[in-house]
């Protein structure tokens, strides 16, 4: 699972599997990592289920657009329920 962290962080290997195994063993909790990445991933598909896609099925593409529209969803929100601005106001 330290690859797939090491992925997400862009975190140069071999040195973050090697730090990672050091934190472990200084702090005397071991398979950190593997507990992280587990919580990452129950997030992750979680939040998808939320966007109404299949997690696992859903591609970064369908995500994308998935997010962008959450977004225009908040922002009118926003807009017309905390500004108490018309519908579809732009100039903010």
């Amino acid at each position: 699972m330290s690859k797939l962290l090491s992925e997400l962080l862009g975190a140069e290997e071999p040195l973050f599997t090697m730090a990672i195994h050091d934190l472990e063993k200084a702090s005397g909790n071991p398979s950190a990592d593997v507990r992280l990445t587990a919580e990452i991933v129950g997030k992750v598909r979680l939040k998808t289920e939320e966007l109404g896609l299949d997690p696992d099925d859903t591609t970064g593409k369908e995500l994308y657009y998935a997010l962008l529209n959450r977004i225009r969803e908040d922002n009118d929100r926003i807009t017309t329920e905390l500004l108490k601005l018309p519908k579809g106001t732009e100039d903010i």
